[in-house]
């Protein structure tokens, strides 16, 4: 049963070969590969019209709720031990991730296909 009935991202999940993905997470992310992804604490705000006019910026994490960093917890306890090869085994069996993929393309798996699936 899905534990909160909104979907963790407004991005569009696509069907790839080796699961789901969320695009924009992928190519933010992909430079770290299987490593760590570092925390930040700050990052730099560039303006577009002056570089000079550029400032440092203090981040904080309150982008994301804490109730669903208490849900992003368990689901990461649940599944950390599990290896690269079994997760992709594991949505290689699920019918959103099935009925949306084609090889060599990037279909997107519809929300309510997600939600229909792990409601059930």
């Amino acid at each position: 049963m899905v534990e909160k009935n909104t979907p963790c991202f407004s991005e569009k999940i696509e069907a790839w070969t080796f699961g789901p993905v969320v695009p924009e997470a992928y190519h933010e992310y992909k430079q770290y590969g299987s490593g760590d992804i570092p925390t930040i604490e700050s990052y730099i705000m560039f303006d577009e019209n002056d570089i000079w006019n550029s400032k440092r910026i203090e981040f904080e994490d309150t982008i994301i709720a804490d109730e669903d960093k208490v849900l992003i917890d368990k689901v990461i306890d649940k599944f950390a031990d599990y290896s690269a090869t079994d997760l992709v085994s594991l949505t290689h069996r699920q019918s959103p991730w099935i009925d949306a993929y084609a090889p060599y393309q990037y279909n997107e798996i519809p929300i309510n296909a997600i939600r229909e699936y792990f409601d059930s």
